[in-house]
């Protein structure tokens, strides 16, 4: 890094030559390959640049993903489009006095079996007392690879693990 008033900062990143040699990867392709989806996600996250970099991610994988920036705007979306609705990608921390573990409690009224991801950069410790990862509930802990999130997503929606 080289910085200089007045002139900006320069980052410079040297990666290692892999030259004409092949790495091969630990894992065969097919394990590589994350397989997306169709199913449309309701994705609540509060800050816009993580919300809009997540949606970009499930996009790419083929999702529908309809947005909210809190609990309240949440809900009005269920409200036109519970039908379609196939998971709940929910921040855990969230302004206007309701957080994604409510927000989902709001809508396991509606539809007990709805999937339910829950992600924070805060430990589920820091988040409260009162709110306690049972087995069946996924986490995602921020920051998270775009490559995780999409793994996480499919699995979820399959019911074939938990984040």
């Amino acid at each position: 890094m080289e910085s200089a008033v007045g002139k900006g900062t320069t980052f410079r990143i040297y990666i290692p030559d892999a030259g004409s040699e092949h790495v091969e990867s630990e894992k065969p392709a097919e394990q590589n390959i994350i397989r997306g989806g169709s199913e449309t996600i309701l994705l609540v996250e509060d800050e816009r640049p993580v919300r809009e970099l997540a949606s970009r991610v499930l996009s790419k994988y083929g999702y529908k993903i309809l947005q909210a920036g809190n609990g309240i705007e949440a809900l009005n979306v269920w409200k036109q489009h519970k039908d379609e609705i196939a998971m709940l990608f929910t921040d855990l921390v969230m302004p206007d006095n309701m957080n994604g573990r409510e927000l989902a409690e709001k809508l396991w009224i509606e539809r007990p079996g709805l999937k339910v991801i829950f992600t924070s950069g805060y430990s589920t410790d820091i988040v409260g007392k009162d709110f306690r990862l049972e087995p069946e509930l996924n986490y995602l802990q921020k920051p998270y690879q775009p490559q995780t999130l999409a793994l996480v997503v499919r699995r979820c929606l399959d019911g074939t693990g938990h984040g």
